[in-house]
């Protein structure tokens, strides 16, 4: 274990889609060289899915500490964390605040930067980026997301799906995040503008159970839409 010595740092990693072998040689590096590596764990879950990616790759005497947190934000949460956190990188601890995924894409981890910058120095403050779950879908699909000029989106589910017309009408391949429980709607839409058998999708990538479709239209929707992502293509 690393003693708390010298200028303490937070590191905020990127511990990909799932696969603990999609961690990053970097993101390796850095939490076998912290003190502490804080997980985040959604309050409606039993366990941490970062922490079940991250830790056969981490050392056995690694400190980890889970961080249990309410689904939709909850700033007062975070900014008491972060106060908390702070405390030891102050006194020279190097910690890692791990996400799923990439930190800078739709991560939990956002909410965590907002405040802890206010509390440590830009300099003592690095990110590790993380493969995304949208290039892991991808791959899972065999398909590119874009090549030479073409033009790439990448949004949540709107609530009125019928907003995603425009970003057909102006890119070539539109990704679609956030879906939830709302995959339904998502296919639904899909069908309406016959996008359904140019669509593929893939949920829970690289995690058990982890399932895909390159026709939107096949799936079963009784799976949920959680951890998943839809690539359209416009193009087809």
């Amino acid at each position: 274990m690393c003693s708390n010595t010298g200028i303490g740092k937070i590191y905020i990693v990127g511990a990909g889609p799932g696969d603990p072998g999609l961690v990053t040689l970097r993101a390796v590096e850095i939490l076998n060289s912290v003190s502490t590596i804080y997980v985040p764990r959604a309050d409606f879950k039993k366990e941490s899915l970062v922490l079940g990616i991250i830790k056969s790759v981490v050392k056995d005497n690694t400190v980890i500490s889970e961080i249990n947190y309410p689904v939709g934000g909850g700033n007062v949460f975070w900014e008491k964390e972060a106060a908390r956190i702070s405390v030891g990188v102050k006194n020279g601890e190097k910690a890692a605040f791990v996400t799923l995924g990439d930190p800078s894409i739709y991560s939990v981890s956002d909410y965590f930067y907002r405040y802890i910058r206010e509390r440590i120095p830009e300099n003592r403050i690095e990110f590790i980026p993380g493969i995304t779950s949208v290039s892991a879908g991808a791959a899972i699909l065999k398909t590119s997301l874009v090549s030479g000029r073409e033009r790439l989106a990448i949004i949540p589910l709107p609530d009125n799906p019928e907003i995603i017309d425009g970003y057909i009408d102006l890119f070539d391949k539109v990704v679609i995040m956030k879906i939830g429980r709302d995959i339904d709607k998502l296919i639904e839409y899909l069908k309406s503008r016959k996008l359904e058998d140019s669509t593929g999708f893939v949920s829970r990538a690289g995690l058990q159970n982890e399932y895909f479709e390159n026709n939107i239209g096949n799936i079963d929707s009784s799976l949920g839409g959680n951890l998943s992502v839809a690539i359209i293509d416009t193009r087809r």
